[in-house]
């Protein structure tokens, strides 16, 4: 919560439904749990043992907003990552069936496996 407010606070002019999505799909979900230390702070999480990167939540925040999502868009995530973006951004359009992520590096498909396993339930899966 510390750190959507963080994230608040930089990004006044934010729409509140990006805002409400980051906070319906925290970061720690994206993340393996020797990271989960990482997922609150406003700075990238370098994943070494996957070779990989997430980007810091502000930027997440930033791509949501460009993208002036509304409810009945359809989402086409390429290089969808950890796909907290593709999560986020089901959450903004209001149907799980309108986005589709499309990894783009072998440890992409990992991420997402994990978050949707352990996650199923969640209102961003």
């Amino acid at each position: 919560m510390q750190m959507v407010l963080s994230v608040d606070t930089k990004l006044c002019c934010c729409r509140d439904t990006a805002i409400k999505a980051m906070r319906m799909c925290p970061r720690n979900m994206f993340v393996p749990e020797q990271h989960q230390d990482e997922a609150f702070t406003d700075s990238p999480i370098r994943l070494e043992e996957l070779d990989f990167n997430v980007s810091a939540p502000h930027m997440h925040a930033s791509c949501l907003e460009a993208l002036q999502l509304e409810p009945g868009h359809k989402v086409l995530d390429v290089g969808a990552g950890c796909g907290i973006i593709n999560a986020c951004a089901a959450y903004m359009v209001s149907s799980h069936d309108r986005r589709l992520g499309i990894a783009m590096c072998q440890h992409g498909d990992a991420l997402a496996e994990l978050f949707v396993l352990g996650h199923s339930s969640s209102p961003c899966s």
